[in-house]
């Protein structure tokens, strides 16, 4: 059920029937509700689905650093599609799919991750290890 949180229909939030009406950055949107598909997944929308996985699962638990290191890009979406976005792109247009060759954590230039390395602890937690040049650099922007 929708509410309305300002004057007679002025703020709706919630489901009205087929649609979703929720606020994102400060706009009121509007969505259907997605149905179910009827269709078979084609080969093509598969591997699609796949890369989008893979990078997903890569990027989930560095949530907190990209949001600093894309920030500048996030205009009228959040950081983390900025980062997803960016990611997938350099994944599919990557010959090895090996996480040194696609991975982007910022597109910003004081933080210059050289020799970076990901490995997993023995607890599971992801260590992110890099070399760095920033004192000959100058200063970047994040």
């Amino acid at each position: 059920m929708a509410d309305s949180s300002d004057a007679f229909m002025g703020r709706l939030l919630g489901r009205i029937g087929n649609l979703v009406v929720y606020q994102m950055y400060g706009k009121t949107v509007v969505r259907v509700r997605p149905g179910f598909r009827s269709k078979k997944v084609t080969p093509k929308l598969k591997a699609s689905q796949d890369d989008f996985k893979t990078v997903v699962k890569v990027l989930s638990p560095l949530k907190h650093m990209l949001r600093f290191g894309f920030a500048a890009q996030a205009i009228n979406r959040s950081a983390w599609n900025a980062a997803a976005s960016a990611n997938l792109n350099r994944y599919r247009q990557s010959a090895n799919k090996d996480i040194q060759e696609w991975l982007l954590l910022s597109t910003g230039t004081l933080a210059q991750a050289n020799n970076w390395q990901l490995v997993k602890d023995d607890d599971g937690k992801l260590l992110l290890n890099w070399e760095n040049d920033t004192a000959l650099k100058g200063h970047g922007n994040d």
